[in-house]
């Protein structure tokens, strides 16, 4: 298993970098580094609660295409073991070269926990499908994640193992990243980041499940937490997708969109177009014609995406399209297992 702890992978590169503007769009381009100058890879770079945001390559440098009528609001850039940093785009925009530097974040020492001296291990989850249902990471942008919920019987307990059933079509390998978060009290969703590490898992795409394996972390908790699982691509990667994407111009929530601006688009089963609420509500649905679902059949063939396996469920799932997007409510649950020692 790939560990980046504490803090995430530096890779020395550095690039000339700047905004432009290319028809109704603003480019944001940089570099994002540390306080000594190493280039912070994998950070999420986005406006927060939007449908705009992505993250740095493994090099430190990103790319966000973002619509000339927003200039006005924030970019928030963070990264794990790093202090939040908001920028106002009409600020980066007089940037020629543009480097953003985020400071370590300090460390509070944890409150001690009392742990058992005579451990034992169990685990709890599923490992079934009913119904054979997925959720994909299948856009082009970057950051994007799902979330559930790890609501552990025994507390405290130590995190020793997760295992996800996952799969990928026309991709030769992927990069995951398993992050943790607290549970916000008012709304339930995912919160802050909890600090444990940087864990990137990489595999081929024909295993059909990704272990993250936190032995030898000494990783205790004791209360409910939100696991994470992010979308990593570096930069080769990236750009194979966008090549593929291009090819792929239909939009078929662009006519919907200008009614239901707050809305968020979903095809189901290929078959039928759903706009949904923050809370997975639909509150649109609309039938697709014969061809358009074939059209939609045929394209899956070939579109670059990463799918978690999912099943019926209590529903303690949330996924959201990009970095610092809106989480968005999903009614089933993440087919994993979670081995704790406690």
């Amino acid at each position: 298993m790939t560990k980046v702890n504490p803090f995430p992978l530096v890779v020395l590169m550095i690039f000339s970098i700047g905004i432009r503007s290319v028809y109704a769009q603003s480019i944001v381009k940089g570099l994002l580094k540390s306080e000594i100058g190493e280039p912070i890879a994998y950070a999420n770079i986005g406006i927060e609660g939007s449908k705009y945001g992505t993250s740095s390559f493994e090099d430190g440098t990103f790319e966000l295409k973002l619509p000339k009528e927003i200039e006005s609001t924030l970019i928030t850039f963070s990264a794990i073991g790093f202090s939040t940093k908001e920028l106002a785009i009409s600020d980066l925009l007089s940037e020629n070269n543009l480097v953003v530097t985020l400071g370590e974040k300090e460390r509070v020492l944890d409150e001690v926990i009392v742990k058992p001296e005579n451990l034992q291990q169990t685990s709890f989850g599923t490992w079934r499908s009913l119904g054979g249902k997925s959720l994909s990471f299948s856009r082009p942008a970057k950051g994007a994640e799902m979330a559930a919920l790890i609501k552990a019987s025994h507390q405290p307990y130590r995190l020793d193992k997760i295992t996800i059933r996952i799969g990928s079509d026309n991709l030769k390998y992927y990069q995951m990243r398993c992050r943790f978060y607290y549970v916000d009290p008012i709304t339930g969703q995912p919160s802050d980041d909890l600090i444990l590490g940087n864990f990137i898992e990489q595999t081929n795409t024909n295993k059909g499940k990704l272990v993250f394996d936190f032995s030898g972390q000494n990783i205790w908790l004791e209360s409910d937490i939100f696991m994470s699982f992010e979308w990593i691509t570096d930069k080769k990667q990236s750009e194979k997708i966008i090549e593929l994407y291009e090819k792929m111009p239909k939009d078929f929530f662009k006519e919907y969109k200008k009614e239901y601006p707050d809305l968020i688009g979903q095809i189901f089963n290929d078959e039928e177009i759903r706009m949904v609420d923050s809370t997975g509500v639909v509150r649109f649905r609309s039938e697709l014609s014969k061809k358009d679902s074939k059209y939609l059949k045929e394209r899956d063939k070939r579109k670059p995406r990463v799918f978690l396996r999912t099943t019926e469920g209590a529903g303690k799932t949330y996924y959201r399209s990009s970095s610092h997007g809106k989480w968005i409510f999903y009614p089933e649950d993440i087919i994993t297992t979670v081995e704790i020692s406690y």
